[in-house]
């Protein structure tokens, strides 16, 4: 099955994401992120990319698994938004995750919509 030049600009932003998660884990030790998130995030980031290889080789499920792990990890960064003392740095860190995020999992979905169309 041919992956489609959306399907594979949707992997790729997931592994850089995901690659940006797990570089989060050594620097939750200073409170931003919580260590639970920071955990949770790393455990998302290893089944984002293991799901990507798959994906990027034509899995339409393994991209649905992509799809949702990377919006399971952006639905991690809302807190930022309603904890006090989160560091400005850190809610425009948030928001630039959760754009990023939206437009790699619509990436992904019509990508995968594509794919099995074909």
């Amino acid at each position: 099955m041919p992956n489609s030049a959306i399907l594979r600009t949707g992997v790729v932003l997931a592994a850089l994401l995901a690659l940006g998660d797990l570089a989060l884990l050594p620097a939750a030790g200073g409170g931003f992120p919580p260590i639970e998130v920071a955990v949770l995030a790393a455990a998302l980031a290893t089944v984002t990319l293991v799901a990507a290889v798959l994906a990027w080789r034509g899995g339409r499920v393994a991209a649905w698994t992509v799809a949702a792990t990377r919006a399971l990890s952006a639905l991690s960064a809302v807190p930022a938004f309603f904890v006090a003392g989160v560091p400005a740095a850190a809610m425009a860190a948030a928001s630039v995750v959760l754009l990023v995020s939206a437009v790699c999992v619509a990436l992904l979905l019509v990508g995968a919509a594509r794919v099995r169309a074909t």
